[in-house]
């Protein structure tokens, strides 16, 4: 389980409920949980870099003075089951913790929403102001989508620290290839996208890739979890195996 420090984010996280498809403030939806439901364990969901843990220090802060509230990163089941044995002591205690998301739409859980055009300009103005209008304009279409919040602020922060980006992909690719330490493991983390495009997954019995897993540091591996980022890593692998 990580510790979550307490910190507003810098955009405002927004999350849904089921039967209320509209996203919201996440902390008016917490708000409103905790008048109808106040006592239990909440999942907050939401696929890999939409922002948990983020959101989850954005209600630490929004909450700070709310005794009723208690909030947990990625714990374990007994650790869930521990503070809920703690909570049956205080009957108004709430329980949120971040999960990944399942099939089955859970009736309480808060679903974290990705970010649209209206977040990519709140995040461009408290972080690079003076570009905010470059920015959207080389983005074109791109800033039209739904982004996760982890490649988006990578995306925004290269697009405004260099006036001449204009390919999303291109800078996404960059990224992964200035965090790696020669040509050979770029080549590496290629094959590894590429065989979980084709499988699916890394057999745990493939020592070198589980070794490529393991070595390619915390600023990649969570990247590699993204279609958007295998995509064309596993191209490029293709495209050098075609060529030599």
């Amino acid at each position: 389980m990580s510790d979550i420090v307490p910190a507003f984010a810098v955009v405002r996280p927004r999350a849904t409920r089921a039967g209320s498809p509209d996203p919201r403030p996440i902390e008016d939806v917490v708000a409103e949980l905790a008048d109808q439901r106040p006592h239990g364990a909440v999942p907050l969901v939401g696929p890999p870099g939409s922002g948990k843990s983020t959101a989850l220090a954005h209600l630490a802060a929004a909450f700070g003075d709310d005794e009723r509230l208690i909030f947990l990163d990625e714990p374990a089941v007994e650790e869930i089951e521990r503070h809920l044995a703690d909570a049956n002591a205080h009957p108004d205690a709430l329980l949120i913790f971040s999960a990944p998301p399942t099939k089955a739409r859970r009736a309480y859980e808060i679903s974290l929403a990705p970010w649209g055009f209206d977040a990519l300009i709140e995040y461009l103005l408290a972080e690079h102001h003076h570009a905010c209008g470059s920015v959207i304009e080389r983005l074109g279409p791109a800033a039209r989508r739904l982004w996760s919040p982890r490649l988006a602020t990578i995306v925004l922060d290269r697009f405004a620290s260099n006036p001449e980006a204009h390919d999303v992909i291109t800078e996404l690719t960059a990224h992964v290839d200035a965090a790696l330490p020669d040509a050979w493991f770029r080549q590496a983390v290629r094959v590894y996208c590429l065989t979980l495009l084709l499988k699916g997954s890394v057999s745990l019995d493939d020592v070198f890739l589980q070794q490529v897993h393991a070595e390619c540091g915390d600023v990649v591996r969570p990247l590699l979890r993204h279609p958007t980022v295998q995509l064309p890593l596993a191209a490029d692998r293709i495209a050098w195996t075609l060529s030599t």
